[in-house]
């Protein structure tokens, strides 16, 4: 449920991606190996409910059917190489929940809280 507790927190998250310090701590964080990121990805990926959604994906290919997989798109590249999505089409890229979850992340170490703590 969205209520101004959500949207308060929203909005912090916001003045923090305009003043350039949540691009300030993605850059650090890919300069350091992505350490964190691949940790909070592997304990999401150990969930439940990505286990159950990976089940039904496979069951509906048509979902998916011309889409990159963001286990592809995630990947290391070597400097100044362009990731795939890269070269799609905006449209083709508005599906992408990378960002949501980085921002769900972020939300969750403001308040001290880490997705692994709740499993």
């Amino acid at each position: 449920m969205i209520d101004d507790h959500v949207r308060a927190e929203v909005r912090a998250i916001l003045a923090e991606i305009r003043d350039g310090s949540f691009a300030q701590e993605w850059v650090a964080e890919n300069r350091a190996g992505r350490i964190r990121f691949n940790q909070l990805r592997a304990a999401n990926a150990a969930r439940p409910v990505e286990k159950v959604g990976a089940e039904l994906r496979a069951m509906m290919p048509f979902v998916a059917a011309g889409r990159p997989r963001i286990q592809d798109l995630s990947c290391e590249l070597p400097r100044g190489a362009r990731p795939p999505h890269a070269l799609a089409p905006t449209s083709a890229r508005s599906g992408h929940s990378g960002d949501a979850e980085l921002v769900a992340d972020r939300t969750r170490r403001r308040h001290g809280q880490l997705a692994m703590a709740r499993h």
